[in-house]
């Protein structure tokens, strides 16, 4: 009889010690389930960053193509080092009128 009692013993302590580890695991899954959210906000929020970065590249590409368009147009315009003088070419533009002070 004391081996049997010693064995009912045995399987209740190994009962409650599944029980322990039953709940543990549910604990981890739940921590797991918490982790792989966080991660998933943190993916999504990577991803519309690399969005947002992808497109200030663009536009910055953009702005550094139509600086080197009005600089090869700059260096097109020939350089006059003659000064327009005042109300010159005004009657020419057909404004009508002298922009010379009365």
């Amino acid at each position: 009889m004391k081996k049997l009692s010693a064995v009912v013993s045995a399987i209740k302590g190994l009962t409650t010690a599944v029980v322990g580890l039953k709940e543990d695991i549910g604990k981890l899954l739940i921590e797991q389930a918490c982790a792989a959210s966080l991660l998933g906000a943190v993916d999504k929020s990577t991803v519309m960053v690399g969005k947002e970065v992808n497109f200030m590249a663009r536009a910055v590409a953009k702005v550094e193509k139509a600086v080197g368009k009005l600089a090869r147009a700059v260096a097109a315009v020939p350089y006059t080092s003659e000064k327009r003088k005042r109300g010159q070419g005004d009657e020419e533009e057909g404004n009508g009128s002298s922009s010379a002070i009365r």
